[in-house]
């Protein structure tokens, strides 16, 4: 993460051990993450700054896909907003991939039930293999989200309830 400067992912700054808690030096966000915002303001009514907003994020995983990291965690919570401007955060479940269309083989299951693929639920390509197009799926829910309100699959609290869905 230190290596990747893009004003749509948040910058990481250091790190610091103390005995058993680990500390991330990160660029501070004064708005929050995007789940705060829709939960204080709502839907997002203006046409203009949705269009702006999903121009952020998009930016932000284009520009990570492009140099072989792959987010799997895409939803409100790890999207912060600083300045009015959208950065992708919390890469704890990111995964290093060669080229954008070309897979890491992976055996655990990363993401938030409500924003994963569905091949990712089902055990399809994407659990033995990381690519972009679950960032892209996930994304779509985002998206969903900033305009409805609601999350996608808003019943769902896990992994099993939606694979059941599907």
């Amino acid at each position: 993460l230190s290596l990747i400067t893009h004003p749509n992912i948040i910058s990481y700054f250091g790190s610091h051990v103390v005995g058993e808690s680990a500390f991330l030096f990160m660029e501070l966000c004064n708005q929050g993450t995007l789940t705060d915002w829709l939960r204080r303001n709502g839907p997002v009514r203006d046409l203009g700054l949705l269009a702006v907003w999903i121009a952020h994020v998009a930016n932000g995983l284009w520009f990570i896909h492009r140099n072989g990291v792959v987010h799997r965690d895409v939803k409100p919570s790890n999207i912060m907003i600083r300045d009015n401007v959208l950065k992708l955060a919390d890469f704890s479940s990111a995964k290093l991939h060669g080229l954008c269309c070309q897979k890491v083989h992976d055996t655990q299951m990363a993401g938030s039930p409500s924003y994963m693929a569905p091949e990712v639920i089902t055990g399809g390509q994407s659990k033995s293999s990381v690519v972009g197009a679950q960032d892209i799926w996930s994304f779509g829910c985002v998206i969903y989200e900033m305009v409805t309100g609601k999350q996608p699959f808003e019943e769902v609290d896990n992994v099993w309830s939606l694979y059941f869905l599907l």
